[in-house]
């Protein structure tokens, strides 16, 4: 008797788990995934120039005066436009001596490897300044641009458009991207005759924002600007380009 009710017990603890089982597998499939994407499209309101002036010279004050001079002449072009203190600053000022190695048929200098290396030779010093711009009054940015290029400035390394509304803009995008989900989902779910419930898990993407410049004569890339060697001759046409910002986000309903 023991036995049997021991047998009927376990038939109905397997019985059960079976139905739970069953249960958890309907559970689990009845949701709809959906993946929602936004764009968005504003113009920046600021830019931000990164230039570099590096001179060279046996003497090391001589090569320091120069750095020295050519940035302080870009300060005064960088006032003469309005920008203000805070708007121009030297992020980084670098000296040191510069050599070259040089091989001679009458002398051999190897490495410890027994390379040939040459013989180093001074060459003079390097005196650098990074100065870092901050243009808000976009319409002066031609005149800016063509007045730094004959500053003595030696490489334009990087211009930057952004915007200020940059965080706001952004949340904007992931929430347009989460209605665009769920409306898809809604979409799909009404095909077949069912309704989306709560969502059970929202997952973010990769958000990212752009800038397209547009009307510049020397290249229609902005990638002209990225480590341009400068010369007086370079003259650029500048019409207002756009950001683009995009957000893409998942989304898991329940349906019913």
């Amino acid at each position: 008797m023991n036995f049997k009710h021991f047998l009927m017990s376990l038939m109905l603890v397997l019985l059960c788990s079976v139905l739970v089982s069953g249960q958890s597998l309907v559970d689990s499939s009845a949701t709809i995934s959906t993946t929602g994407k936004a764009e968005l499209f504003v113009e920046p309101d600021f830019v931000t120039f990164r230039l570099e002036v590096t001179k060279e010279n046996m003497d090391l004050e001589i090569a320091k005066r120069e750095t020295d001079k050519v940035t302080e002449k870009i300060r005064e072009i960088a006032r003469k436009y309005g920008l203000k203190n805070n708007e121009i600053n030297t992020t980084y000022i670098s000296v040191e001596q510069k050599y070259r190695y040089v091989q001679t048929k009458d002398k051999q200098i190897l490495d410890e490897d027994g390379d040939p290396i040459g013989e180093k030779q001074f060459m003079g010093y390097e005196a650098s300044n990074i100065v870092v711009l901050t243009l808000s009054d976009l319409s002066k940015f031609t005149v800016l641009f063509e007045e730094l290029l004959s500053s003595g400035v030696t490489e334009i390394d990087d211009v930057d458009f952004q915007t200020t509304k940059l965080r706001e803009l952004k949340d904007k995008a992931r929430d347009m991207a989460i209605k665009a989900a769920k409306e898809k989902a809604s979409a799909m779910a009404g095909s077949i005759g069912q309704t989306i419930g709560k969502a059970i898990k929202i997952s973010e993407g990769s958000n990212r924002s752009s800038y397209t410049l547009s009307g510049l004569s020397a290249n229609s890339n902005i990638t002209v600007f990225d480590g341009l060697p400068v010369s007086a001759n370079v003259k650029t046409g500048y019409s207002p380009g756009v950001i683009t910002i995009d957000a893409t986000v998942s989304v898991t309903f329940l349906l019913k």
